[in-house]
């Protein structure tokens, strides 16, 4: 037995010639940040090929390089290896010489992953080299769990799943303790997309594994699967999202693109390394649910009308700002989605391209590839663009470029994490970006928050408690003034029993004014909040959410905690 000695990759291919001294250094670099493979980085950056780095890795150790797409599998050979392991260590049992197994592996170095190889397969192994790329195809399709990693997830009948906060949801058939990793998958993508859920969240308590979803902006208690979450459950998500799986004390952040019931599914992953394991959070884009215009977000009209007319017409920021879970983005897009295409050049600059829109020339930021923020605005700045969107303003370089651009006579749509829209401009302060350059570039400020809509399917009217009564006459209405409108819902199998069903948005907009400007330049926060206070009187987000209140849309309880958290 016995493996190649361990060498490091990125040495070896300076040695080679195949990449320079300078690339090395810029993948090191990037590796330290992400925790992503060294041999992936160099391949995503272009600097070289899967194909010449096992060719160059077979060449060093004289050791046979096979291409894996000119290579028929046996599956029962490769079934020898259990799939986590394969998976684990990127190696495909290829087949048998005499008394030993032949095993592709992506790293052939690597003299832990042999030693345990040889353990599990119970013989001697002999290493050929692989392309990790090949390798992960060929696990997919020997173990016949999916056509392609990250795709279109492997499909099968339907059974009925009860959760006991979510009612019943119709999910994989075969959905048990036995399951196929990928069967458990599918059944978790199933029911949240069937309880409309934004996002899940696996966390590891103790030595089990939980799974909850959010569900209108909120968590509900763990979901009570027919399967456990497992680690093994975990290593699949990772691996579907590109992470590096061995890789599990520093945090990751990954996407792909999978089909539900022929419904299209981003997912954004982000791992957290927590005291028991990992902590997984998914956001879900549903790629095919209607997006919403401008006209459907439930915006007053006399602020609509106001937008489209800057939009149109104006120049200069319009900011967007919200606390996370908000919906900025969607509001964005409708923005976008309403621009002239043909008489404007469109770019955006995003964290996720969650949906593409046609017209519009979309950059997704690339973090670990180098290719951030800074140089994503600055690419995209030189294309000479009518409308610029930026997803997310989150440092002191992004704030001062942002700005910059907005003063180019250009529009800028912006989005910044402040709970209203009259101290938003007070964060650009923090981010150390001068208060007369904010105060000179900024045009408009539009603020939302969502609120849970009560389930019209179980509404019912109700009377307000003590605490609610109180609160409301804290903000000067009399409970008997909307007591006939004061409803709430009981709970029914179409809302998974929480009473709301969907969320309604709340808006507020602050356009800056000659006066607003003149006293967002003095720096000071007193005289601008006060002629902020004034111009957005009787229209803020509060008072349109108690308008709310009053048609039987939504509930005290959402108020008052929106109000909180206002």
């Amino acid at each position: 037995m016995g493996g190649p000695e361990k060498v490091r990759l990125g040495d070896l291919l300076v040695t080679a010639n195949l990449i320079s001294q300078q690339q090395l250094d810029q993948a090191l670099t990037q590796q330290r940040s992400s925790g992503r493979r060294l041999g992936r980085l160099l391949v995503d950056n272009g600097f070289i090929n899967e194909e010449q780095i096992s060719e160059a890795l077979a060449k060093l150790f004289n050791i046979p390089y096979i291409n894996l797409k000119r290579f028929n599998l046996n599956p029962d050979l490769v079934k020898r290896l259990p799939e986590e392991q394969a998976r684990r260590y990127r190696a495909i049992v290829l087949d048998a010489v005499e008394d030993r197994l032949r095993v592709g592996m992506a790293d052939p170095t690597d003299a832990a992953a042999l030693e345990d190889l040889t353990r599990i397969l119970k013989c001697e192994v002999e290493v050929v080299v692989v392309t990790e790329g090949q390798v992960l195809e060929s696990i997919d399709s020997g173990y016949r769990r999916t056509n392609e990693l990250g795709g279109h997830m492997y499909r099968h009948g339907e059974i009925t799943m009860k959760t006991p906060h979510f009612g019943v949801a119709s999910v994989a058939t075969g959905v048990t303790p036995e399951a196929s990793i990928t069967q458990q998958i599918q059944a978790l993508f199933n029911t949240a997309m069937q309880v409309r859920a934004s996002d899940i969240h696996i966390e590891k308590t103790e030595d089990l594994m939980h799974c909850r979803l959010r569900i209108d902006g909120r968590l509900h208690a763990h979901i009570d699967l027919s399967y456990p979450p497992t680690d093994a459950l975990v290593l699949r998500l990772k691996l579907m999202a590109e992470l590096d799986i061995s890789e599990k004390y520093l945090p990751q952040s990954g996407s792909f693109k999978t089909s539900i019931d022929d419904q299209g599914l981003l997912v954004s992953l982000v791992s957290c390394p927590v005291k028991k394991g990992e902590s997984i959070v998914m956001h879900l884009t549903y790629q095919k649910r209607q997006r919403a215009t401008l006209d459907s977000l439930g915006m007053p009209e006399h602020m609509l009308t106001r937008l489209r007319e800057i939009i149109e017409y104006g120049k200069g920021m319009v900011l967007f700002v919200a606390p996370p879970d908000a919906g900025i983005t969607t509001t964005m897009y409708a923005v976008l989605t309403e621009i002239d295409k043909v008489s404007k050049k469109i770019f955006s600059v995003e964290d996720l391209v969650e949906h593409q829109i046609t017209g519009v020339n979309q950059i997704q930021v690339d973090e670990d590839a180098g290719f951030n923020y800074v140089r994503a605005l600055q690419a995209a700045a030189v294309q000479d663009p009518d409308v610029l969107m930026l997803s997310s303003i989150h440092d002191k370089q992004v704030a001062r470029l942002t700005i910059k651009t907005a003063m180019e006579q250009r529009v800028v749509l912006a989005s910044l994490s402040s709970n209203d829209a009259a101290t938003a401009l007070f964060h650009f302060s923090e981010l150390g970006v001068p208060a007369f350059m904010v105060a000179s570039s900024v045009q408009v400020v539009i603020a939302q928050r969502l609120l849970r809509r009560i389930c019209p399917h179980c509404s019912e009217p109700y009377v307000a408690n003590g605490q609610e009564s109180a609160w409301l006459k804290s903000e000067m209405i009399s409970s008997g003034q909307i007591v006939a409108g004061l409803r709430r819902g009981h709970g029914c199998e179409k809302c998974q029993s929480s009473g709301y069903l969907g969320r309604i948005a709340v808006f507020e907009m602050l356009e800056m004014k000659a006066t607003l400007v003149e006293a967002a330049a003095l720096d000071a926060p007193g005289p601008f909040l006060k002629e902020a206070a004034q111009q957005m009187h009787g229209h803020k987000m509060l008072d349109q959410a108690l308008d709310l209140l009053k048609k039987g849309q939504t509930t005290v309880n959402e108020v008052m905690h929106m109000s909180i958290r206002h």
